[in-house]
């Protein structure tokens, strides 16, 4: 069965495009350290990383999905970041469309083309696509149709910060795919990922009606799971990456020297801030494992199994579906 990750929310700014990049790089990040220099290899928190990175499959391509760069948006990182990543361009729907829905599916063509490969695909998509992408899913039900005859199922990822309009916007969109593809027979797993940059959720809004909404789509028929992201920022390096088109494992390949020449840093300060970032990093991806966000492969325990498991008990394989709530700790 081929799974399609789909990153997307009706709200921009919170973080689409930084998940996608994580997602992909925890699915193919491993080939950056195993060129590394052997001296950064033997470091022990690379080391941690490629354990980590070794478990998974790593089988996928990377899509971005935006309206075409200019006034509305600049090359996005994700694009900078992976030469190899496929940019779908949408423009916005025509009034001819709109007036006439059976012209919708040669507007997505290219789209539809990806989404038709035989291979896995990480696609993030643009807030100010959302809608269009929507509407065509809606409007063109052979597409979502045709998933289900050819068994191609859809991890749905939203993100959202800690402010009601984000809330509300994943609340909708959650509603609005699981409606779609119930109605059409595809298997569909949602992620709502919490990302803690404008608050911790339990604290900014634990009497809010929206959050205790979104909270309830843990419960069938939705059956989410929670994914919670700590705030990037806490590495010194981070806000460095995008500028410098840079992923968390093309700074774990390189030796604290090289980092800091690289972005321009004192070598302390990039030291540290990649002490902090593999951190960020490693609970990260075993937060999505733990969800059954990224498969691993079954024969090898996960590092967070091997470090839980003493000599008398035995690993207990995760499941690769959604559960009802994950917490990084």
């Amino acid at each position: 069965m081929i799974t399609h990750t789909m990153v997307l929310t009706q709200k921009g700014g919170v973080g689409k495009s930084v998940l996608s990049c994580l997602i992909y790089n925890a699915m193919t990040g491993l080939v950056d350290l195993q060129k590394a220099p052997e001296d950064v290899r033997n470091d022990e928190a690379v080391m941690d990383v490629m354990k980590v990175l070794s478990n998974i499959q790593r089988t996928a391509r990377v899509v971005d999905v935006d309206v075409p760069a200019g006034k509305e948006r600049s090359r996005s990182w994700l694009a900078s970041c992976y030469p190899g990543a496929i940019p779908v361009q949408i423009q916005p729907l025509p009034k001819e469309i709109i007036i006439d829905s059976s012209k919708v599916m040669s507007h997505f063509d290219t789209l539809d083309d990806i989404m038709r490969m035989p291979s896995p695909c990480v696609l993030d998509f643009g807030a100010n696509v959302v809608d269009s992408v929507l509407y065509w899913l809606g409007k063109s039900k052979i597409v979502l149709k045709r998933f289900a005859r050819e068994n191609i199922a859809i991890n749905l990822v939203v993100p959202t910060v800690a402010a009601d309009d984000s809330i509300q916007a994943a609340i909708e969109t959650c509603t609005n795919m699981h409606g779609l593809c119930e109605h059409a027979g595809v298997n569909l797993s949602i992620y709502i990922v919490e990302n803690a940059r404008d608050g911790v959720f339990d604290v900014k809004f634990d009497k809010n009606m929206h959050y205790k909404k979104l909270l309830g789509l843990g419960d069938p028929p939705f059956d989410a799971s929670f994914i919670k992201i700590p705030h990037a920022a806490q590495s010194e390096v981070w806000n460095y990456l995008p500028q410098h088109s840079l992923t968390p494992t093309n700074v774990f390949a390189m030796s604290d020297e090289d980092l800091a020449q690289k972005l321009g840093i004192d070598a302390r300060v990039a030291s540290r801030g990649r002490t902090e970032l593999t951190a960020w990093f490693i609970q990260n991806v075993e937060s999505f494992i733990e969800a059954g966000l990224i498969e691993v492969n079954s024969a090898k325990p996960t590092m967070a199994e091997t470090a839980q498991s003493g000599p008398d008990s035995k690993s207990k394989a995760r499941p690769h579906g959604p559960v009802n709530a994950v917490e990084v700790p």
